[in-house]
């Protein structure tokens, strides 16, 4: 089973592709990325939450092959503040 792991920061993102067996978890499948070259510098295993593709799960979550498991985390600015800002500049 093939999974896509996407994390992002406010100026990068990373992506790649885990093989996993089947009745893989959201958890099982962050400490196997979190292997990979790609996460090796990030904060992948301190994620405020996951989604899949766009929905919300938890790390007990049974992944599907060809899933899209997004790492979520905290905003550091709330969204609707800063189009507050940039619409009075």
């Amino acid at each position: 089973m093939r999974i896509e792991v996407v994390y992002a920061v406010s100026s990068r993102s990373w992506s790649a592709f885990v093989d996993c067996e089947d009745e893989c978890t959201v958890a099982q499948a962050i400490e196997m990325a979190s292997e990979l070259d790609e996460f090796r510098n990030t904060s992948i295993n301190r994620a405020d939450g996951y989604s899949v593709w766009g929905k919300v799960v938890d790390e007990s979550h049974l992944l599907s092959d060809g899933d899209r498991l997004e790492v979520l985390r905290k905003l550091t600015h709330d969204p609707m503040q800063l189009r507050r800002l940039n619409a009075k500049r």
